[in-house]
C-alpha cells in the first residue's frame, strides 16, 4: 500500500514538471508562430489573428470545462477525465507535425538576453546613450541599443498586467471555493461545480466574434480605433467589476439559510443561493480577458524588437504565474495583517511624509508616543480576566477581541510615526560633529535597542512563560513606555531641529513625471510654466538611487524575519529543559540582541579606529555586504539543525498548555544562528540606517528613513509570499503544519540561496553606486 502511494506521488509529482516544462515552450511560441503566418497581410491580420487564437483556446476550454468536469465529477472517473486530454493532444501534435514543411518562420540569431544585459550594464543605468559608447573594448551599435530601449519600454506595462492577473486567477481559487458553498442543484441535477469556468469562456466566444466582426470595424471607420493600451485598460475596469459582484455575492451568500450538499466524497455547508448567482461575475472576468489578455498579447507582439518576440511573449506569459503568486501573497498578508510585526514596519513611511511636510520630528515623535501608549494600554486590558463583569460570555470574548485589535491598530501607527523619525532626531543633535559622529550614533542608537529587547525577551517572557500572567507582561511594556515619553518631553527644550518645507512626494513625482522616463538631464528648467531647478533635480535623483539598495535590503529583512516565525517554531521542538528549569522561548532571541550588545562596542572602539588608521575603512555599501553574508550563514546553521533535530523526537514538553514533540537537541542549539542573525544586524542594519540618513537629501530625511524602516515590513511578507509558494508548490512537503512532519530544512536552505542570489546582485549595484559628497569626504 505505501510502495504504491510513493509510486503515484511520484508519476504525479514527475508529470507537473513535465506539464509545466512543455507548456512553458508551448506557450511563449505558438502565438508568435501563429502571428507570422499572417504577418505579410498587414498589422490588422495579426491582431485578427490573436482574437481569434484566443478565441480557439477558450472554445477547447468550454470543453474542458463541461464535458470532462461531468466525466470527472458525475461519472466518478478523474482517469477518464485525463485520458481526454491524453488523446486530444496526441491529435494536436500529430496535426502540427504533419504541417510542418508549410509554416513561415524567421531565422533567429544571437542571445537577447545576452544583449540586453550587456547594454544595461553599459548604460550604468544612467540613459541607453551611454551603450553606444565602446564597453570594454565592445561596441553596440544604435540598432541593439533601440532593441534593448523598447524591450524596457515594455516592461512596466507587464507590471501593471500582473495585478490583472492576480484579480484573474480567483477564478480558480476564491470564486471555486465560493461555488462550493453555494446550492449547486440545478432542475434536480448537480451541476459541476468545474462547469462555472465555462461562463467565461462562453463570453470570451460570443464578444470576440462581435468585437472582430462588427464592433472594431465600425470604430476604424469613425477612426476611432481604440489602442492596445486603451482596450488593456478597459479590460481592467471589467476584473473590477467582477471581483466587486463576487463579494456583493458573498455578502448576500451568507444572510441566507444553509443547505449540507455532497461534492465527490466531500460534504459543504453551502447556502441556499443557487450557484447560477456566480454567472455574473465569470462573464464580467470574460469579458476583461477579451481586451486585456488578448490585446496585452497583441502589444507584446507588436511592440517587441524582431530579435525579442519570444522572449517578449514568453516574459508576458510569465505575468499569468507571477500574477497567481501575487494573489497568494495578498491572501498571505491579508491573513497575517494584524498577527505579525509587518504592519507595524510599514506606517512609518507615513510618520516620515507628515514630518517632511508638516509637523516636525519632535511633535511627530512626541504625539506618536501618545498613541502608542494608548495602543499598549488596550493591549494590556484585552489580557486581564474580567469575565465577572459579564454575564455573556459571547459578549465577553467580543469585548477582549475589540480590545486587542484596537491595541494593535495604535501600536501600529505610534510605532511608525517613532520609527521614522526617533533616529533621524537623535543624528540631528551630532550632525555639527561630523559624518563620523552620524555613524557612530546609529551604532550605539542601535546598540540601545537591543539592550532592552534583552530585557524584553528574558525577563518579560520568563513573566509570561513560567509565572503564567501574560497581563504583568504588557503592563510592564506600559510602565517603561509612560516613563521614556515622560522623559523625552523634560528634554523638549534642549534638542535641535530643523524646519522642514514644501512636499517632497509632490517634487518627486512632477520630477519624474517632466522626465518622461529618459533620464533626469530630460527635465527642462521650465515644465508647463512650474520651474524645475537643478537643486530640485539633483534630489529627486539621488532619492531615486536609494530606491535599488532598498530593494536589496527587502529580500534581507525576508530572512531575518525567520527569528520570530520559523526559528521560533523550531525552538518549540526543541528540548528547553535546562537544569530542572524551563528555558522561555523567546528567550532565544537574546542571544541576537547580546551579539549586538558585544560587536557594536567591539566595532566602533577598536574595528573601525584601527581599519580607519590603516586606510582600510570599509564603506556602508561594503558593511552591509557583510551583513548579508552572515544571514546566509545563518540560515544554513538553522537548516543544518533542522536536519539534526528531527532524528532524535523522545521529548513531551508542555508550553503555554500546549504539548509538543520535541527533539531531544537542547534548545541552546540554536544559539549559533540568532548570534549570526545578530551580527549581520549590526552591519546591514545599522549601516543601512547611516546609509540612509547621510545620502538622502536635506528635505526628504522623513521620508527616506520611513521607506528605510518600510523594508522590514516589506521584508516580512516577502518572506510571506515565498512560504506560501512553497506550501502550494509541495503541497505542504516542505512546510507542513507541523514541522515534524515536514522538510523544514529545504525551506531554509531555500531561504538561504534566495538571500545569496540577493548579495551577489547587491555587490554589482553596489560597485556603481556614487556616494554624495559628504561620504566620500
Amino acid at each position: 500500500m505505501i510502495c504504491s502511494q510513493i509510486i503515484k506521488r511520484a508519476l504525479f509529482g514527475s508529470s507537473l514538471v513535465f506539464i509545466t516544462i512543455g507548456s512553458g515552450g508551448i506557450k511563449s511560441n505558438i502565438g508568435p508562430l501563429g502571428a507570422e503566418q499572417v504577418e505579410c497581410l498587414g498589422t490588422p491580420a495579426v491582431q485578427s489573428f490573436f482574437n481569434w487564437f484566443f478565441w480557439s483556446i477558450n472554445f477547447g476550454a468550454v470543453i474542458a470545462h463541461t464535458a470532462v468536469a461531468y466525466v470527472q465529477q458525475n461519472l466518478r472517473h478523474f482517469d477518464y477525465g485525463y485520458l481526454i486530454p491524453l488523446v486530444v493532444m496526441i491529435n494536436g501534435q500529430l496535426i502540427f507535425w504533419m504541417s510542418r514543411n508549410r509554416y513561415t518562420t524567421a531565422s533567429e540569431e544571437g542571445s537577447p538576453f545576452k544583449e540586453i544585459v550587456g547594454i544595461c550594464w553599459a548604460s550604468g543605468c544612467k540613459g541607453f546613450d551611454r551603450a553606444e559608447r565602446r564597453d570594454h573594448g565592445r561596441i553596440y551599435t544604435k540598432e541593439s541599443v533601440n532593441r534593448v530601449r523598447a524591450f524596457c519600454k515594455i516592461l512596466p506595462v507587464f507590471g501593471l498586467v500582473i495585478v490583472y492577473f492576480g484579480t484573474y486567477a480567483q477564478t480558480n481559487s476564491t470564486f471555486f471555493l465560493q461555488s462550493e458553498r453555494l446550492d449547486i442543484s440545478v432542475l434536480s441535477k448537480n451541476f459541476p461545480v468545474a462547469a462555472l469556468g465555462s461562463f467565461d469562456n462562453v463570453s470570451i466566444l460570443i464578444l470576440i466574434p462581435l468585437m472582430e466582426i462588427f464592433i472594431y470595424p465600425l470604430l476604424e471607420k469613425i477612426n476611432r480605433p481604440p489602442s492596445f493600451l486603451q482596450r488593456i485598460g478597459l479590460g481592467m475596469i471589467f476584473a473590477v467589476l467582477s471581483v466587486v459582484a463576487a463579494g456583493v455575492l458573498e455578502i448576500y451568500r451568507k444572510k441566507e439559510h444553509w443547505v449540507i450538499q455532497k461534492i465527490v466524497d466531500t460534504k459543504y455547508n453551502a447556502s441556499s443561493v443557487s450557484i447560477v448567482a456566480q454567472i455574473p461575475q465569470f462573464m464580467l472576468m470574460g469579458t476583461s480577458e477579451v481586451f486585456t489578455s488578448v490585446s496585452g498579447m497583441e502589444f507584446t507582439y507588436s511592440e517587441a524588437p524582431d530579435m525579442m518576440k519570444g522572449v517578449c511573449m514568453g516574459l508576458y506569459l510569465d505575468t499569468i504565474g507571477i500574477g497567481a503568486f501575487f494573489a497568494l501573497m495578498i491572501i498571505a498578508i491579508v491573513n497575517r495583517i494584524f498577527r505579525g510585526t509587518g504592519s507595524v514596519f510599514l506606517v512609518p513611511t507615513f510618520g516620515g511624509y507628515n514630518v517632511d511636510v508638516h509637523t516636525g520630528k519632535y511633535k511627530t515623535i512626541l504625539g506618536s508616543g501618545f498613541i502608542y501608549i494608548l495602543g499598549l494600554i488596550l493591549l494590556f486590558a484585552s489580557s486581564i480576566n474580567f469575565k465577572s463583569l459579564y454575564g455573556d460570555q459571547h459578549h465577553y470574548k467580543d469585548s477582549k477581541r475589540a480590545f486587542f485589535y484596537s491595541s494593535l491598530v495604535l501600536i501600529t501607527i505610534g510605532s511608525g510615526g517613532i520609527k521614522s523619525n526617533i533616529g533621524p532626531l537623535g543624528a540631528q543633535q551630532v550632525e555639527c560633529l561630523g559624518t563620523l559622529a552620524v555613524q557612530s550614533f546609529f551604532s550605539w542608537f542601535y546598540w540601545f535597542i537591543n539592550f532592552g529587547a534583552v530585557i524584553a525577551n528574558t525577563e518579560v517572557a520568563y513573566v509570561q512563560q513560567n509565572v503564567g500572567h501574560f497581563d504583568y507582561g504588557y503592563l510592564l511594556a506600559v510602565v517603561v513606555m509612560i516613563v521614556g515619553q515622560i522623559i523625552f518631553r523634560i528634554g523638549k527644550n534642549r534638542y535641535t531641529t530643523s524646519q522642514e518645507e514644501g512636499s517632497p512626494l509632490k517634487e518627486i513625482f512632477g520630477i519624474c513625471w517632466a522626465s518622461k522616463c529618459r533620464g533626469f538631464g530630460q527635465v527642462s528648467n521650465e515644465n508647463q510654466g512650474r520651474h524645475n531647478g537643478d537643486v530640485s533635480v539633483n534630489r529627486v535623483r539621488t532619492f531615486c538611487k536609494l530606491l535599488p539598495i532598498f530593494g536589496f535590503v527587502v529580500v534581507y529583512f525576508g530572512i531575518y524575519a525567520q527569528i520570530d516565525s520559523t526559528f521560533f517554531l523550531q525552538s518549540e521542538r526543541l528540548d528547553i529543559s535546562v537544569l530542572s528549569k524551563k528555558v522561555p522561548v523567546a528567550a532565544l532571541r537574546s542571544f541576537d540582541n547580546i551579539a549586538i550588545l558585544i560587536l557594536i562596542p567591539l566595532m566602533e572602539i577598536f574595528i573601525y579606529p584601527h581599519l580607519k588608521r590603516i586606510n582600510r575603512p570599509p564603506s556602508l555599501l561594503q558593511r552591509m555586504g557583510l551583513g548579508m553574508t552572515f544571514a546566509v550563514v545563518s540560515i544554513v546553521a538553522a537548516g543544518i539543525l533542522e536536519k539534526y533535530r528531527k532524528e532524535d523526537l523522545s521529548v513531551h514538553q508542555t508550553i503555554l498548555n500546549h504539548t509538543y514533540t520535541a527533539s531531544s537537541v537542547s534548545v541552546f542549539a540554536q544559539v549559533p544562528q540568532f548570534t549570526l542573525i545578530g551580527a549581520s544586524e549590526v552591519f546591514t542594519i545599522v549601516s543601512g540606517m547611516e546609509f540612509t540618513y547621510s545620502e538622502a537629501p536635506d528635505l526628504m530625511k522623513g521620508l527616506c528613513m520611513g521607506l528605510y524602516m518600510e523594508t522590514a515590513g516589506l521584508g516580512t511578507y516577502f518572506a510571506v509570499m515565498i512560504i506560501s509558494i512553497v506550501k502550494k508548490v509541495t503541497k505542504g512537503v516542505w512546510f507542513s503544519d507541523e514541522i515534524n512532519d515536514g522538510k523544514t530544512e529545504y525551506l531554509f536552505f531555500l531561504f538561504a540561496g534566495i538571500m545569496f542570489v540577493n548579495f551577489i546582485l547587491f555587490i554589482c549595484v553596489a560597485k556603481r553606486y556614487a556616494y554624495s559628497l559628504g561620504q566620500k569626504r
